[in-house]
């Protein structure tokens, strides 16, 4: 046996195999929120409670159309990336940061956010800006299936913009 034992050494051998997943350099930033990251984490993994994906799980045999737009099916990937509402969302935030331009489908939206360019500031508040626009359509999509609110499409004001900034 070795005599090389360190703390690092001792570490990496209680935290066993890890399996390097791909997102994990776009929601580990500190520039996000903690209730930001946790949806991206959702998200990223394909594991967001969506209604179709809930009723795999659960005897629910009720509405399973998307609680924003009432067109498709509520799957992960419609509700973050393709209805109305979140491109209403995706648009109005790329026209005010350099977010870049997606298919509306999970491999495509994961393989851009990857290529973004700019400096590692600016790509941590890319990556914060995406995270915070996963968890405003969460909470828009919660507040309208839960609370019967209905929301309009997303706005910014310069007023707003410049609170932000």
């Amino acid at each position: 046996m070795s005599s090389s034992y360190s703390i690092k050494v001792g570490y990496f051998w209680m935290l066993g195999d890890r399996i390097y997943q791909p997102w994990n350099s776009i929601i580990r930033n500190r520039t996000m929120l903690p209730r930001h990251t946790f949806t991206a984490w959702l998200f990223f993994q394909q594991r967001a409670p969506a209604k179709q994906r809930l009723a795999k799980f659960t005897n629910q045999t009720g509405e399973l159309l998307c609680g924003l737009c009432n067109e498709e099916g509520e799957m992960p990937e419609h509700l973050f990336l393709s209805c109305c509402w979140a491109k209403e969302l995706w648009y109005l935030l790329s026209s005010r940061w350099p977010i870049p331009h997606f298919n509306p489908k999970y491999d495509s939206f994961f393989r851009v956010l990857k290529r973004t360019k700019g400096t590692q500031k600016q790509k941590h508040i890319t990556y914060a800006i995406v995270a915070a626009a996963l968890y405003q359509i969460w909470r828009v999509q919660n507040a309208k299936v839960f609370d019967h609110k209905s929301l309009l499409a997303p706005t910014f004001s310069n007023h707003t913009m410049e609170q932000v900034a």
